[in-house]
């Protein structure tokens, strides 16, 4: 695979998901998880101040996995979709579906292991917003998995997953009064650990459906906004061979971030932001990382910038997609060029492909040339 491919032409996203009583309102970008596009709130400009609107995007995000801190969570049930809701790529159709002896979490992997070429690579994902729903960003995950990759997101699919926005209107601000209960259960850092924790014992469990099948000495951790924080943190593992951080830089000033409405509606006393990292996570990375940003227009770029200043060695690739904003490209079919830029990247560290990593080294590398693109680099071989 070339990232520079052409993506095939199909029916919307929307109406093949629509066909999925459960996934059907996946694939669209959530505003409650934090996926905002700057450009898709000029809307708002009347009503809100600009100047303040990377913190108040921030903090919306956390909102949504705070907002019910006080209230009982949700127990879960288990869900296992057999049939795919998406299409992909990659050369192996895809199940996303939840593991009985894995239920916090959401599985994305090929539906036919024993076709896969070799062994399957790992890659432990945090959701935008640190949203405990496995299925928030479930077109882009299923892309990854195409390729022969065992992939892991936090917290399990949740069937009243509902994007704010949709086709035709922008998106909305969450309403307290309308958001589930299961919003106050943000994930954590130590949930991509109990990833790696659960494929090391699966692929040692000569009952399991992974026994053998799992590269444990291939794996990866990656997130997107809150979720790329919780990356970083667990990147630290000696375990993790790269990480792929996306829309997300650690957040230097704590104080500056507003604290959030409590419990009971939104009316319960003011909670305090929590968000995982700091400056010395950046001292504990040990192998490559790429990050990927949405260009000037999104609000972790200043963040990804200060990262990349105080990231010193190990190899570095930091690439910007210019003007797609906080968002990316992952509500767009297949997930789009991040997704593309995810895969070539894996395929490299993972799989040590040498065709994938042309994209990234060398004076002529292919994102190098390409105008959409803004590169930096450190260290690269």
């Amino acid at each position: 695979m070339g990232f520079l491919h052409q993506l095939p032409r199909q029916e919307p996203v929307e109406s093949r998901v629509a066909q999925n009583a459960v996934l059907r309102a996946a694939l669209k970008m959530v505003s409650v998880a934090g996926f905002w596009d700057l450009r898709g709130m000029e809307h708002w400009e009347g009503g809100l101040d600009m100047r303040r609107f990377p913190a108040f995007v921030v903090a919306i995000s956390i909102f949504a996995a705070q907002l019910y801190a006080q209230a009982p969570a949700q127990k879960n049930g288990s869900l296992r979709i057999t049939e795919p809701a998406f299409q992909t790529n990659g050369p192996y159709k895809v199940v996303e579906e939840m593991d009985a002896s894995l239920p916090s979490h959401t599985v994305y992997r090929p539906i036919h292991l024993a076709d896969v070429k070799g062994r399957l690579p790992v890659l432990a994902w945090g959701n935008g917003g640190c949203l405990n729903a496995g299925n928030s960003m479930q077109e882009y995950l299923a892309e990854i998995a195409s390729y022969g990759y065992l992939v892991v997101a936090n917290g399990p699919i949740r069937p009243d997953f509902r994007p704010e926005g949709g086709p035709g209107r922008p998106p909305q601000p969450p309403n307290p009064r309308k958001m589930p209960a299961w919003m106050h259960e943000q994930t954590k850092s130590s949930e991509l650990l109990q990833t790696l924790d659960w494929v090391g014992a699966q692929n040692s469990q000569p009952k399991s459906l992974y026994y053998g099948k799992i590269d444990t000495n291939a794996m990866a951790v990656g997130g997107q906004s809150c979720g790329g924080l919780e990356a970083l943190v667990a990147a630290a593992d000696r375990r993790v061979k790269t990480a792929v951080i996306m829309n997300s830089g650690i957040i230097r000033n704590m104080d500056s971030l507003p604290k959030m409405p409590g419990a009971q509606n939104g009316r319960g006393p003011a909670l305090p932001m929590v968000l995982p990292g700091n400056v010395d996570t950046l001292k504990k990375l040990h192998t490559p990382v790429i990050y990927i940003i949405g260009g000037k227009t999104d609000i972790a770029y200043n963040n990804s910038e200060a990262d990349f200043r105080d990231i010193h060695g190990i190899p570095l690739f930091d690439a910007n997609l210019n003007g797609v904003g906080h968002g990316g490209t992952i509500r767009q079919p297949y997930g789009g060029k991040f997704a593309q830029v995810a895969v070539e990247w894996l395929q490299w560290q993972l799989r040590g492909s040498r065709k994938a990593s042309t994209n990234f080294v060398g004076p002529d590398c292919t994102l190098c040339k390409d105008p959409a693109w803004t590169i930096k680099r450190k260290d690269m071989k």
